[in-house]
């Protein structure tokens, strides 16, 4: 399997992913950092171009998102379908996943997450460490909710969203595509406008 990244995030999905994973292959990807003569991350096979990813993608075509950033998460992801790559989906082993939940491909539950019944979570969206995805929640694609942030009930979110660290989404929001949330806002009411928004009770700031 190729792992999509090799900076921060992917050292919490290795932690996740190694065991699973230790009767096959691993790469990690990622041909933007500038690794000097590195070959490996954390001791496993570091793949720096797209045409080494499309030759290994030919013999196993699993692969995973390792990193942050709702745009470069879309770009990567649909990159990768199109040399035929499978996306796989990584869930923590002490995470939650509700069997009446919905998920899309290629996400990321993190440590101590939770997505709750009848929520839904689109593909390639990233639920990091500790937050919680509550009742009837439906998140978009390629949307980040951070650590410790809080999707309270009956709430959507649109695509590409990112929801910053111990932010409250309060039940029944609606938020459109691309809205940055910041870390510890809380949102009181729809925001129907792009953009991003801090503070208590969370307004535009751009």
């Amino acid at each position: 399997m190729i792992v999509i990244g090799a900076r921060g995030h992917a050292k919490e999905v290795l932690d996740i992913v190694e065991i699973p994973y230790k009767n096959q292959e691993l790469f990690f990807f990622d041909n933007v950092t500038n690794y000097a003569e590195s070959d490996t991350f954390n001791g496993y096979k570091l793949v720096k171009d797209i045409d080494h990813a499309a030759k290994i993608l030919a013999n196993n075509n699993a692969f995973s998102l390792a990193l942050g950033g709702t745009l470069i998460r879309e770009k990567l992801f649909n990159m990768f379908v199109e040399m035929k790559g499978v996306p796989i989906s990584i869930i923590a082993s002490n995470s939650f996943l509700s069997k009446s939940a919905i998920i899309g491909n290629g996400i990321n539950l993190m440590q101590y997450s939770s997505i709750l019944g009848n929520a839904k979570v689109g593909k390639g969206s990233l639920i990091n460490a500790y937050a919680s995805i509550h009742h009837d929640v439906e998140i978009g694609e390629f949307s980040e909710i951070s650590p410790g942030a809080r999707v309270l009930g009956n709430s959507t979110l649109g695509d590409r969203c990112t929801v910053g660290s111990n932010a409250v989404i309060l039940p029944g929001c609606k938020i459109v595509n691309d809205v940055i949330i910041g870390a510890g806002a809380v949102v009181t009411k729809d925001i129907s406008a792009s953009g991003v928004y801090v503070g208590i009770p969370a307004k535009q700031i751009k």
